[in-house]
């Protein structure tokens, strides 16, 4: 009798610990770890977060990046951090729900060692040409053209699994068209050699190619959401291009350690759905690409795991490899 009165009162003092330090969160800046390195979107994204955070949070937001191999350098470090709600993690469809495909051994698992917070942001990707290299208008004269025989048309990307490559994956499976992929370092390094004619077109998102279509650079054909984009209201969907049911949007979400206080996760969904909910806030997300997030705790998961599902598909439907 003596042990079992211990142990509940053992329980007791935890539990009452954990309120207590539910209800004093946040006492100190939290942490935002970016995996990636400054100019990404990920990154310009959480510095914008991190002026918006504050005002509902009570305390300041200070940006880590740790970019590389991956993401998985920002997500080990997010998945090993304290699971006290000072640390949270940028996580993006790559990293959550591509990379799981794509390497039989991680260093982080993104159902176990995350807990999800809330989707902030999202940003189509755009079908893009060079307007001097490949004279076409639309997705039907690119789909023609790449039929059309003669040398077959390549496409950059950022890395094999990239949003960008998968983009175009499910694009050429739609149609059975065979393309060649030349993955780059990088988004600039892939554009570079699109606008000097040594790439046929290329899927990026939608807030690094704009300054360059809108100084026609490079022509738009398509944009991967489901709906037009405000911010190229003239241009197409996939789906009005005669594509049924494309929709691709590169997504950026919040999430903590696996083990944080639900309290404390509770706090920080709330805080961040009434900061996206300024309108403030949301203009500033549109000037740069983005729309802001819809689904917040659960149903983050729950769209986090059905995007899973749906890239795995196409994965293993267009034979994608990490060499």
């Amino acid at each position: 009798m003596k042990q079992i009165k211990t142990w509940v009162l053992a329980c007791a003092g935890m539990v009452l610990a954990t309120c207590a330090m539910a209800q004093g969160y946040p006492n100190r800046p939290v942490r935002l770890i970016v995996p990636a390195g400054p100019g990404s979107v990920s990154d310009i994204l959480a510095r914008s977060l991190a002026q918006d955070l504050p005002a509902v949070l009570g305390q300041s937001v200070v940006v880590e990046n740790r970019a590389g191999a991956s993401g998985f350098i920002g997500a080990e470090a997010g998945a090993r951090a304290a699971p006290d709600g000072y640390t949270l993690f940028m996580g993006t469809a790559g990293i959550m729900t591509i990379n799981p495909h794509l390497h039989a051994r991680m260093p982080y698992d993104p159902v176990r060692s995350f807990t999800p917070v809330a989707l902030v942001a999202s940003m189509p990707n755009v079908l893009v040409v060079s307007p001097t290299a490949l004279p076409v208008r639309t997705v039907a004269e690119l789909v023609a053209h790449a039929r059309s025989g003669g040398n077959r048309l390549s496409y950059g990307t950022f890395g094999t699994g990239s949003t960008p490559h998968l983009t175009m994956a499910l694009f050429a499976l739609q149609r059975n068209l065979e393309l060649e992929q030349v993955p780059y370092r990088s988004s600039p390094q892939a554009l570079n050699d699109l606008m000097s004619g040594n790439l046929s077109m290329m899927f990026d998102t939608l807030g690094t190619v704009l300054p360059l279509v809108s100084a026609g650079t490079l022509r738009a054909l398509a944009v991967s959401s489901r709906t037009r984009s405000t911010a190229l209201p003239e241009v197409p969907t996939m789906e009005e291009s005669g594509f049924p049911g494309f929709e691709v949007i590169p997504w950026y979400g919040l999430y903590v350690p696996a083990g944080t206080d639900p309290e404390v996760v509770r706090r920080l969904t709330g805080d961040v759905v009434q900061m996206l909910g300024r309108p403030e806030v949301r203009q500033r997300l549109a000037g740069l690409g983005l729309d802001a997030g819809t689904v917040s705790g659960p149903a983050f998961g729950e769209f986090e795991r059905a995007e899973r599902d749906r890239w795995g598909e196409v994965i293993r439907a267009a034979n994608i490899r990490i060499e």
